[in-house]
């Protein structure tokens, strides 16, 4: 996993898909007066939903969770936009967000107009770079958001009908 660079971040998140299955997964990380403090959450669409709606889905879930409160933690009282380093495997992905981060429409980010609407106006609040990650750590993310939500195609002959659902977790607190 990347570490969170202190000097350069004040939050990392790194985003998880898996487009067959029609879920996202994030993993926020923080840096607080007594340590990193990670978490993590899953969330589902239905399976129709593409790749990149996948993604923008769980970023803008994760930035949601960056209220006011915690936002001065994060910058202090400085006053500036948190800066936040987004992790993505999917490089089609991270090239489609910066260009919607700089107003640019060199590169398309395939994703539902509804969702980069309520992703816009989560950007306008942060100070965010995107990174393709090298390493593996975003599988080990994805086999966490595997086992703990449904697959919509499981349950699909189930009685009750299913929306739209989210799990989380506060992660361990590993050091790499």
């Amino acid at each position: 996993m990347s570490k969170l660079n202190h000097q350069t971040h004040d939050a990392q998140i790194m985003l998880a898909s898996d487009h067959q299955r029609g879920f996202s997964a994030y993993e926020l990380t923080m840096h607080t007066p007594k340590g990193n403090r990670s978490y993590r959450a899953a969330l589902t669409l239905p399976t129709e939903a593409s790749a990149h709606t996948l993604e923008l889905f769980a970023l803008t879930a994760a930035l949601q969770t960056l209220n006011k409160a915690k936002r001065e933690q994060l910058t202090g009282a400085s006053g500036r936009a948190p800066r936040i380093e987004v992790l993505t495997k999917d490089a089609a992905f991270a090239d489609g967000l910066r260009s919607v981060l700089s107003a640019g429409a060199e590169t398309p980010l395939r994703a539902g107009g509804n969702f980069k609407d309520a992703a816009l106006k989560q950007f306008s609040r942060f100070s965010i770079d995107v990174m393709v990650e090298q390493d593996n750590s975003i599988f080990v993310l994805r086999n966490w958001g595997q086992q703990h939500v449904f697959d919509p195609k499981e349950i699909l002959g189930a009685d009750a009908i299913f929306g739209p659902a989210a799990v989380g977790a506060l992660a361990p607190s590993y050091q790499f």
